[in-house]
């Protein structure tokens, strides 16, 4: 299945990102339009089912992005045993 990126909020003007999540992993495409580095920490959520139960896996990951670049960075829900379900960028930050 084919996904929209969506526009994630980055907590600074000159950072503008989409994020797209499937099976587990959201890639978020950052364009960095500031005349600085900048750092930024995305957060995801996976949504986990094992058997009859279900439960969420949350994870972070940190990527840095050059002046005036575009990249992109990933962070994976471990669902352990489970199956994923359904994964979501919860926040990102950049500074």
């Amino acid at each position: 299945e084919d996904i929209e990126p969506e526009p994630i909020e980055t907590g600074k003007d000159c950072v503008t990102a989409k994020a797209e999540c499937g099976g587990g992993v959201c890639v978020a495409h950052v364009n960095n339009d500031c005349d600085a580095p900048v750092t930024c920490d995305l957060a995801i959520m996976a949504s986990c089912k094992s058997g009859t139960t279900t439960g969420e896996a949350r994870t972070k990951s940190r990527a840095t992005f050059r002046a005036k670049t575009e990249d992109k960075m990933s962070a994976e829900g471990d669902c352990a045993d489970g199956e994923v379900i359904l994964s979501v960028a919860d926040s990102m930050s950049c500074m």
